[in-house]
């Protein structure tokens, strides 16, 4: 459910594909292209607020004030990485919950397509216009090409909040991230790379579209640049 502490800690002491660092890469770049998603969802909430009743904003930053769900995590056990995982009921219709669900859904889908190297649970909800979602690919092929492995890693969601901004149309979700301390090492053993845990905070922008959810883009962002789920 979205309401669940969502635990993707890796079992076992290295995986041949990494994510060491994922978040902090994506969050390097993403700060320099500039918040993606919010700029995507306030585009859609002045179009909302033309062609039909909707939440109003009149700030660019991701803090809209659409029909709300916030989680209530609780302790889950640790995730199998290598299983795929399974879709949450809740994410079965569109709502402010289903939104939440479904971004959750995302990461889980995320942390798996990284530690297996099959994408194609994570590409089906990928639209072809989501830059996030392409570099994360990118990444994920060029980690296999390189043999690189990975020890630690894994994240926790703490908490989900979506929000409704067009019905059976647009949401978004806020999801907070802890990352866990994680090295990568090259094909001979020497770290390329150590990152120690941290938070970070992910934004989407999700549509509904032929029964099914559509991760439009994502924003990877420092903690607190958000409000706070």
């Amino acid at each position: 459910m979205a309401g669940d502490l969502l635990s993707t800690d890796r079992a076992g002491p290295s995986h041949e594909v990494s994510d060491i660092g994922r978040f902090a890469a994506m969050l390097r770049r993403r700060t320099a292209q500039g918040a993606a998603a919010a700029a995507l969802l306030t585009g859609l909430l002045a179009l909302s607020a033309c062609t039909g009743p909707g939440p109003q904003t009149t700030d660019p930053a991701p803090t809209t004030s659409g029909t709300h769900s916030a989680s209530t995590p609780t302790p889950t056990p640790t995730a199998d990485l290598s299983i795929p995982p399974e879709r949450p009921a809740a994410m079965e219709a569109p709502s402010a919950t289903g939104a939440a669900a479904a971004a959750s859904y995302f990461m889980s889908l995320y942390e798996y397509a990284y530690t297996t190297g099959d994408t194609a649970g994570f590409e089906q909800m990928s639209d072809d216009d989501c830059d996030f979602c392409h570099s994360v690919l990118d990444d994920i092929r060029q980690s296999r090409a390189a043999s690189s492995t990975e020890e630690g890693g894994g994240s926790t969601v703490t908490s989900a909040v979506g929000t409704e901004i067009s019905p059976h149309e647009w949401y978004s979700a806020t999801l907070r991230i802890t990352q866990h301390a994680s090295t990568r090492r090259d094909a001979n053993g020497e770290v390329l790379v150590h990152d120690p845990e941290a938070e970070h905070d992910l934004y989407f922008a999700l549509s509904w579209a032929d029964e099914w959810w559509r991760v439009d883009d994502v924003d990877v962002l420092a903690p607190g640049t958000l409000t706070a789920p």
